[in-house]
């Protein structure tokens, strides 16, 4: 039935196309899910060390505390250069850790609210940097932003009934219930509202004010004005999730102009060049994936020049990519590969975290891959690979940190 419904992208149908995606995305998370648990089965089966216990550390041992305010005085004192110097032009990190640099020391406060719950101070500190972040961010138009500052107290909660400090009872229940309506009756319908305000008043997101859509959340949640019952047909929570599907069109896209004009091996060439430092490239072309399936989409051929031309917001996927290279072989390949991958990674990094900084925010990349659906993998995971590798080399043989690993 999908098929028979006309669907475009650009200038190209694709509803023929519609049934191909879905399933290319649900063999997309099958191959991951593959040799994600491939590895880790090799990796129980022969590793004397296959369990980390994260609550074996005391405070006296590792400074947690001192770390968590060094870094957050850190991480803030580079927000206020940000705005003065640009250093999103020297390198992308700062980037990072301007909008996820807070994750480290939320996290290292989680470890001391592991091995002593009862310390109120840890608690407070936990949450007034948590509220503070979700804050700052309200008027970014992206989930991501607000959701990502919960992440540590997720990984509280699954580490703690893990370790057995928090037992699966009312208590525990009721705090998943509360992170769910969080999620979807508060964070996905202020997001929709948000967005609904920019393409209205035909604006940007950075003109929509936080004010005027948490005003506007209100009236949704009372009925009141353009929310109410006569005016309003859908839920916005549910709305915004339903339109994530979004992934499938786009895979469907990828798969119909391959198969139209032939696979785009040079993609993989066009991605790659991210990773090189605009430094050693001064006239690197700009890497936009959603300027050059712009593009594409409406009849233009230039993609590899595209970026500096145009920017839309919207990614090829990562199966999408792997189908718009290299056809079926890539899609077979490139997903179990990442699986593995990933797996080996965080087998790499789970020793450390409790006591490595560094390894904390490699963490942190790996999260975000999976909290988005490896979206971030429309290069086939290219830029991720080398990433990690410079992670795993600096966390080896680089980080000061390496000394705290006889406490484990």
């Amino acid at each position: 039935m999908v098929e028979k419904i006309p669907i475009f992208f650009g200038i190209y149908e694709i509803s023929p196309y519609i049934t191909q995606g879905a399933l290319f995305l649900s063999l997309e998370h099958f191959l991951i899910f593959l040799g994600y648990f491939y590895y880790d089965r090799i990796k129980m089966k022969y590793s004397e060390d296959y369990e980390t216990d994260y609550t074996n550390i005391s405070s006296q041992e590792v400074p947690y505390m001192k770390w968590a305010v060094i870094i957050y005085i850190i991480v803030w004192l580079t927000r206020i250069l940000y705005g003065i110097l640009p250093l999103s032009s020297i390198s992308s990190i700062f980037s990072l850790v301007y909008t996820q640099g807070q994750l480290v020391p939320l996290t290292l406060l989680v470890f001391l609210m592991l091995k002593n719950d009862t310390n109120r101070n840890v608690k407070r500190l936990f949450w007034l940097i948590t509220v503070i972040e979700i804050v700052c961010v309200l008027g970014y138009g992206m989930k991501e932003s607000i959701l990502h500052n919960i992440l540590p107290y997720i990984i509280y909660l699954i580490a703690g009934y893990k370790s057995g400090k928090i037992p699966l009872d009312t208590k525990l229940l009721t705090k998943l219930g509360l992170l769910f309506v969080f999620i979807v009756f508060i964070v996905f319908p202020y997001i929709n509202i948000f967005r609904e305000i920019a393409d209205r008043k035909h604006i940007s997101w950075n003109e929509v004010t936080v004010e005027e859509t948490i005003f506007e959340y209100i009236d949704y949640v009372t009925g009141k004005g353009l929310y109410s019952n006569e005016n309003q047909t859908t839920d916005k929570g549910l709305e915004y999730a339903l339109s994530r599907a979004g992934s499938i069109v786009c895979n469907a896209w990828s798969i119909h102009y391959a198969q139209e004009n032939g696979l785009q091996p040079q993609y993989f060439y066009y991605c790659a060049t991210a990773i090189v430092p605009r430094v050693l490239w001064p006239n690197k072309p700009p890497v936009a994936i959603g300027g050059m399936m712009y593009k594409l989409a409406t009849g233009h051929n230039d993609w590899e020049i595209s970026g500096a031309k145009s920017h839309v917001a919207v990614t090829i996927g990562f199966i999408g990519g792997c189908y718009f290279s290299f056809g079926i072989i890539g899609t077979l390949i490139f997903p179990f590969i990442a699986g593995l991958f990933v797996c080996w990674f965080w087998h790499f990094l789970r020793p450390r975290v409790p006591f490595d900084p560094i390894a904390i925010w490699a963490f942190y990349t790996i999260i975000k891959t999976i909290f988005k659906d490896f979206e971030n993998f429309t290069d086939g995971g290219f830029v991720f690979f080398i990433w990690s590798l410079v992670y795993v080399f600096l966390i080896k043989y680089i980080s000061p940190f390496n000394k705290y690993k006889k406490y484990l």
